[in-house]
């Protein structure tokens, strides 16, 4: 969807991650994608982009330092997209332990799955979300607002 002429930016800071999607770059022919190693906290681009997608990032969203940085290498209006895992609603909740289990093991913040966007969405404007795979998981997306807050 961006084109030739558009650059895509990815970012991971485990060198094992990169070395994949390096791999997955080079396969596939992309020739504008630049991929840094970095912590979310810390990320450095050389511009400003015009979209972030947070795919299954439930760490990122639950630091405020990385939603801080992120929101501030976007432009205003910005769309971001998020895609993620949370707790079951209503009667499927007694799975939620088996939800919780299954992060653990690679999440550094399993735990606050109930709405794990709550710390980005009041900074986004055209907040909307909703649900997937009966509940456990979830689609969202909004747009940065001027200096990386909003409203709506």
């Amino acid at each position: 969807a961006v084109g030739e002429t558009g650059r895509v930016y990815g970012f991971d800071q485990s060198p094992d991650m990169l070395a994949r999607a390096f791999a997955r770059a080079d396969a596939a022919g992309w020739r504008n994608v630049s991929l840094l190693e970095s912590p979310a906290q810390t990320l450095a681009l050389p511009e400003p982009v015009d979209a972030l997608l947070f795919h299954y990032t439930h760490d990122i969203l639950r630091s405020p330092a990385a939603i801080d940085r992120l929101l501030a290498v976007a432009r205003p209006g910005a769309a971001v997209a998020i895609a993620g895992i949370k707790y079951f609603p209503g009667w499927l909740a007694p799975l939620n332990l088996w939800v919780y289990c299954k992060n653990r093991g690679y999440n550094g913040a399993p735990g606050e799955l109930a709405s794990p966007w709550d710390r980005i969405a009041p900074r986004l404007t055209h907040w909307q979300w909703a649900p997937t795979q009966f509940g456990m998981g979830y689609l969202a997306s909004g747009r940065v607002g001027d200096s990386g807050a909003g409203a709506g």
